[in-house]
């Protein structure tokens, strides 16, 4: 058998660059288009 020594690295979670603001954008959208077709 062959000595297979693997290493483990541990992967970083994903940074939300913008503080999360997407989601008050997406929001925001959806309403402006919800009030002007009424």
């Amino acid at each position: 058998m062959t000595n297979n020594d693997k290493k483990i690295v541990p992967v970083g979670g994903s940074v939300v660059p913008d503080g999360g603001w997407g989601w008050l954008i997406v929001f925001s959208s959806f309403m402006i288009h919800f009030v002007m077709d009424g």
